[in-house]
């Protein structure tokens, strides 16, 4: 019987290994987006060992006419050479800005920026983007948080885990983060026009994020084995006179 019961053991240990594993924090990978990803990645400030290549990152505007008051679908992104693929962009669907009365145009805007506050929960990848929607008359239009917007930022290839992040209230804020097949961009959607970026976690919090559930998958494995081991000895342990009578 305690044979049988050690087995089971291992097989629980063993099916737990696989919980914890495919529990481990990842972003979830879907088959869509923009897959071009030639080109080198140009910061707003790059890296020391970076070559001319990487410098002078682009920005991007389009204007739309509003539509028996309503805001139609558009998309604003960075300009780039032919054949590269933007650095930023976000997708906007029909009445996805709101519009105050007597706006009759809005401006989208996309730009590299410097942080607006230092990062402390990680590292920056890549640049700070800043996402605008400005009325005829200058003002800054906010975007519909029931609507939203598909919002995409090219990869550096230098992150270990990066993660969207929003600037707001003060503080950098994690975004729910989703990756490609085969692609070089991370998305959210987007609920607020604003500063974002992608932030890779420190090379401390990346190990400890990485590898944290398997350690505790392999301690309490650990724990599991040596209950079997000390189960299977006791079975078979033969009785003293005292505990026979």
């Amino acid at each position: 019987m305690s044979r049988r019961l050690g087995a089971v053991i291992l097989v629980l240990a063993a099916a737990l290994l696989g919980l914890v594993w495919s529990a481990a924090p990842q972003s979830p990978p879907l088959y869509d987006g923009l897959a071009n990803c030639s080109g080198p990645y140009k910061y707003l400030n790059p890296p020391a060992g970076l070559g001319p290549q990487h410098r002078n990152p682009t920005s991007g505007s389009t204007v739309e006419h509003v539509k028996n008051g309503k805001f139609t679908e558009s998309v604003v992104q960075t300009k780039q050479a032919p054949a590269r693929a933007p650095q930023a962009l976000i997708q906007l669907g029909d009445g996805a800005v709101n519009l105050p009365s007597g706006i009759t145009t809005v401006r989208l805007t996309v730009r590299p920026v410097p942080p607006p506050a230092p990062i402390s929960n990680g590292v920056l990848d890549g640049n700070v983007y800043l996402f605008r929607a400005i009325g005829n008359d200058g003002s800054s239009l906010t975007l519909d948080p029931k609507i939203g917007g598909l919002l995409q930022l090219k990869k550096t290839g230098q992150e270990l885990s990066a993660r969207m992040e929003l600037y707001r209230g003060g503080k950098w804020v994690p975004q729910s983060t989703l990756s490609f097949v085969n692609a070089c961009y991370l998305a959210t959607d987007a609920r607020s026009f604003g500063y974002y970026a992608l932030i890779a976690p420190s090379h401390e919090s990346a190990f400890l994020t990485r590898y944290l559930p398997l350690l505790i998958a392999a301690i309490i494995i650990l724990v599991l084995v040596i209950t079997a081991l000390v189960a299977i000895r006791l079975s078979r342990r033969v009785p003293t006179v005292e505990e026979a009578g």
